[in-house]
């Protein structure tokens, strides 16, 4: 309780002074992998990009409605956005752009790493090698259900020795949202995602690779009318996020 409370404490300091959260200046530099879902291609994904990249290498790529196994295949299914950002330390790349939709002999995640017909700019970006791989993915598994073998292999594929997983915030419990997805779904859909949502965490935190986050800690309040945060909330949960991690980092 004592712990949970200045970590809250901390991060409202951070938040009301509009402090510079960053790296000691003893971090050594990383390479670091970041893989998310509709989160990390909005305010949540672009602020925690930025927070990495101060003092490490960062390729992050986000996938609109994805799980591990969007980024094993070959081909990117999302009807709703994409993101790559790469960054250098020297600020030499400074890449951005949407993924490629068409099928390739290669997964998403190889492209990825190799740098190779994955961008829309079709521009062949540096092999990149991630020392420590974040995976914020969690959302989409209350709707389709969690792969504990494909996310393992996702892991697996990315090469990294150190391995962070960031579990989803609370679903949202209001009424507008509730009877907004009931019209698209069902009543007994809304009931069965609320069930999984209560695994999702205890699936996640049970891959031994990782060192899991709970993304229901930093964020006491679930979203309202949305899955989504708005820009604020989902600076603070980055923020929160940023911070569990470089403390992980420098254990």
């Amino acid at each position: 309780m004592k712990k949970n409370l200045v970590f809250v404490i901390t991060i409202i300091i951070l938040l009301l002074t509009n402090s510079k959260i960053s790296f000691g200046k003893n971090h050594k530099p990383s390479k670091i992998l970041i893989l998310g879902d509709s989160h990390s291609i909005e305010t949540f994904g672009i602020t925690l990009h930025k927070l990495f990249q101060e003092k490490n290498e960062v390729r992050s790529v986000a996938i609109c409605g994805a799980s591990a196994r969007t980024f094993l295949a070959k081909r990117m299914y999302s009807k709703c956005g994409s993101r790559i950002t790469y960054t250098t330390l020297d600020k030499k790349w400074n890449y951005k752009s949407t993924l490629q939709k068409k099928r390739n002999n290669q997964s998403i995640i190889a492209r990825i790493l190799s740098g190779k017909n994955i961008g829309k700019r079709k521009k062949t970006l540096p092999e990149f090698k991630p020392n420590i791989v974040i995976i914020s993915m969690g959302t989409n598994n209350n709707y389709f259900g969690f792969s504990k073998i494909k996310m393992q292999n996702l892991i697996t594929a990315t090469g990294a020795s150190k391995c962070i997983l960031i579990g989803p915030p609370k679903l949202p419990k209001d009424s507008k949202w509730k009877n907004k997805y009931i019209l698209k779904n069902s009543k007994k859909s809304l009931k069965r995602i609320y069930r999984r949502e209560k695994k999702v965490n205890i699936q996640m935190s049970n891959i031994k690779e990782c060192t899991f986050i709970d993304s229901k800690k930093i964020m006491i309040k679930p979203p309202y009318g949305n899955i989504h945060y708005g820009k604020h909330n989902a600076k603070k949960w980055a923020k929160g996020v940023f911070i569990k991690i470089r403390k992980l980092l420098h254990k």
